[in-house]
């Protein structure tokens, strides 16, 4: 009988990865105990290609006008920190005091041929005025690949564009219709999987979405509007030129904590999220 019971454990052990046998001590929450308020450092990065009116339509062709508009807004590292402390790595869940709650609604290829990215932004940061279609073609390719190497899918220097994006913006006219979304959220997954151990000292990927889901869902490390019943202007003549949801998160704001300036660091959001209840998920 008990031979019987080894061999299913050993079936059982063999059908899943390891990372559903994670110890505790493999995560960084682990350390969450010691009262350590150092917080992981992220890495985040903003699209500096200037922005122009001309590019819109393409943008809304390929699906990525909202995230092209969205103001920058400065990182909250202690709250990054918070959620990468409750993430855990086998279940792609957060894991809350009151259950677990899946985060943001692929693997990653080869980067190694890249752009230079600062000599990239130098040659495409002005649309010239004189311009013909085909230039604005090229110019338009360029936002989109600082976008996709800045705002997307960052790697750890920020430094390089992948050649590979070209192969995702041949036709601008008719693009092929991509699901970013879920190639954005898996690359953040991944990310977040790889921060979680208990010696990584930096995180980096679309951090920026994952800031705006947290404020929307959680009342953690809430920006404050400086403006009473401050909200966004709704409304515009389609669905795909309509401000996404996490605008309502980049008008001017003043922080409720200072742990922006890094004065306690990861044990705010760390005592925030243990206090969460199930009522206070929006």
């Amino acid at each position: 009988m008990a031979d019987e019971i080894n061999d299913e454990i050993d079936m059982v052990q063999d059908t899943f990865s390891d990372l559903l046998w994670i110890p505790h001590s493999s995560h960084r929450v682990c350390h969450a105990s010691e009262e350590r308020k150092e917080v992981i450092n992220v890495k985040h990065y903003r699209c500096q290609t200037a922005y122009h009116v001309a590019y819109a339509p393409f943008l809304i062709r390929l699906g990525l006008y909202q995230i092209a508009v969205m103001p920058h807004k400065k990182i909250d590292a202690a709250l990054i920190h918070g959620l990468v402390e409750r993430w855990r790595p086998e279940t792609h869940t957060f894991h809350l005091p009151f259950g677990e709650m899946t985060g943001p609604e692929g693997n990653e290829r080869s980067m190694e041929l890249t752009f230079l990215k600062s000599k990239f932004r130098e040659r495409f940061q002005e649309l010239p005025a004189d311009r013909n279609d085909q230039t604005l073609k090229w110019y338009v390719c360029a936002y989109i690949l600082d976008l996709m190497s800045s705002s997307l899918f960052p790697d750890s220097s920020g430094d390089g564009i992948p050649l590979w994006y070209l192969d995702l913006i041949v036709n601008l006219d008719q693009p092929v219709p991509y699901n970013w979304g879920g190639a954005v959220l898996a690359y953040l997954y991944r990310h977040l999987c790889v921060a979680t151990e208990p010696d990584r000292g930096s995180m980096h990927g679309p951090v920026m979405l994952l800031q705006h889901w947290s404020w929307t869902c959680f009342p953690v490390l809430w920006p404050e509007p400086q403006t009473k019943n401050w909200e966004p202007t709704w409304g515009a003549p389609t669905l795909d030129t309509c401000v996404s949801f996490a605008y309502k998160w980049c008008g001017p704001h003043k922080y409720v904590s200072s742990s922006h300036f890094k004065t306690q660091g990861a044990r705010i959001p760390r005592g925030q999220f243990q206090s969460l209840t199930e009522d206070h998920v929006n």
